[in-house]
């Protein structure tokens, strides 16, 4: 994948403080009870519906669809 030049980081900050949307607010919606009690097991990942939720270090670092292959 070519990168692109816009970073993850003013991606972010566009979406906060142009369109201002409540980021944090995302944040805690995507934070469901079930992503808390998976990520407190220590697992490194859940499947939950239809997606597959991937934790490093205590956090949530992507969101795969179920169909895609983990290396």
């Amino acid at each position: 994948m070519i990168e692109h030049p816009v970073s993850d980081h003013a991606l972010v900050r566009y979406m906060e403080r142009v369109l201002e949307l409540d980021v944090d607010g995302m944040r805690d919606f995507i934070l469901t009870k079930d992503i808390k009690a998976a990520m407190s097991t220590g697992a490194k990942s859940a499947s939950i519906g239809e997606f597959k939720y991937i934790f490093k270090n205590n956090k949530l670092v992507t969101i795969h669809g179920r169909s895609r292959e983990d290396g």
